[in-house]
């Protein structure tokens, strides 16, 4: 996506942050 050139994304974590605080240090 990033690559596409999509300028944000959004996510909904349910109260489960863990998960996507590991995609946010993959995609750093």
């Amino acid at each position: 996506l990033r690559n596409a050139g999509v300028p944000a994304l959004h996510f909904y974590t349910m109260n489960q942050s863990a998960t996507t605080l590991e995609l946010l240090k993959r995609l750093a």
